[in-house]
């Protein structure tokens, strides 16, 4: 390759990699937005591996323990007198949940990160199962069903869903 074809390659790559650091930088933020925005209410403190949340706006409360490659979060609602529970444990690149929720039903799911994507399979609380697949451009497909319905929705970066 001549140095004409060789600095339109670099280029083209160079391009290419800050299109998709540019993408990236923007799922970042818009998720950080979201993220300040829904702990805006809530007033949490960390203490060691114990971090406990209270959102006075909505009741809710809630207390994570840390251990190691797994957590336990246990939380309670002061205006319904609910209480829900999420286990999770990380093994290589998968992670491994389970909970009860407000209802007092369960539900669990399995992330596994594969490269610039992750794959998650689950069980919803109402018994439905479901599973989502997130590229590394932000896009992520969700299929769920009732055992009789199948739905597919795919979402971009943005959350605009269809």
């Amino acid at each position: 390759m001549n140095q004409r074809g060789i600095k339109s390659n670099l280029e083209s790559r160079l391009t290419l990699n800050l299109d998709k650091d540019f993408t990236m930088k923007k799922v970042f933020l818009i998720l950080a937005i979201t993220s300040i925005s829904t702990l805006a209410s809530a007033n949490c403190t960390k203490t060691g591996s114990i971090t406990s949340c209270y959102d006075s706006q909505s009741g809710n409360s809630y207390t994570t323990y840390d251990f190691g490659t797994s957590s336990i979060t246990n939380g309670s609602n002061a205006n319904t007198g609910t209480t829900w529970s999420q286990n999770t444990t990380r093994l290589g690149d998968s992670s491994f949940s389970n909970g009860t929720s407000s209802t007092g039903t369960t539900w669990n799911q399995i992330t596994t990160r594969m490269g610039d994507m992750s794959i998650t399979n689950g069980s919803s609380s109402s018994g439905k199962s479901w599973n989502s697949t997130t590229f590394g451009n932000g896009t992520t497909i969700h299929n769920s069903s009732d055992g009789i319905k199948s739905k597919s929705t795919t979402c971009d970066a943005f959350g605009n869903c269809y």
